[in-house]
């Protein structure tokens, strides 16, 4: 009788010993599964470098979302078009959206570096100049200038978006100013053909070269 109490209490002991042996591999398991022993980096669309072109592009859209909510600024100051107002809040979105991830890699940000009206980068510097030389002398004019600006970047948006490499962090909000810059090019094309102020088009009209 003593016998069978002991193997009695032995097969109760190891069975609990079983069954915590169970609870602790389903914890562990469920601990993997919640992604608490994943490798961050392997899953994460934030990448710790960049090269020297996705640093270029990048350095690049940041200063000429300023430009545009700069010249767009200038314009309603001088037309006061509504529409000039929504579309510099739309780029000083974007330009927001930019530095976000500027910073984030620890980048020197142009676009903090100047004040308005002016950009490190020569090129941008001289789209500027010109674009707001043509805009003051009226409401067509900038109009103008705006579209064939927003042209170029429709087209030169997505040459930036093929140099990122596997950065799907950078490439989402790049991608997103590309479809937000197609978007307020037809609301400006859809302004100019509205527009009350149709002046004799000038023969100099193209003001992006």
């Amino acid at each position: 009788m003593k016998t069978m109490n002991f193997k009695n209490r032995f097969r109760a002991i190891f069975s609990l010993m079983i069954l915590m042996a169970l609870i602790v591999s389903c914890s562990k398991d469920d601990d993997v599964v919640a992604g608490s022993t994943i490798n961050e980096d392997e899953n994460s669309v934030y990448k710790e470098t960049l090269s020297n072109q996705e640093i270029d592009g990048m350095l690049y859209l940041v200063e000429n979302e300023k430009l545009l909510c700069d010249f767009f600024t200038v314009m309603y100051e001088k037309h006061n078009l509504p529409l000039f107002n929504q579309l510099a809040l739309n780029e000083q979105k974007h330009l927001t959206m930019l530095s976000v991830k500027i910073d984030r890699y620890d980048l020197e940000n142009p676009a903090d570096q100047k004040p308005e009206g002016q950009y490190v980068n020569p090129e941008l510097q001289g789209y500027y100049d010109q674009l707001v030389e043509h805009g003051n002398s009226g409401v067509y004019t900038a109009l103008i200038g705006a579209i064939q600006k927003i042209e170029k970047d429709v087209v030169d948006i997505p040459v930036i978006i093929s140099g990122f490499e596997g950065n799907d962090d950078v490439v989402q909000v790049i991608s997103g100013i590309l479809f937000e810059s197609q978007d307020n090019l037809a609301t400006l094309r859809a302004e100019l053909r509205s527009s009350i102020e149709l002046v004799a088009k000038p023969d100099d009209s193209s003001f992006i070269e």
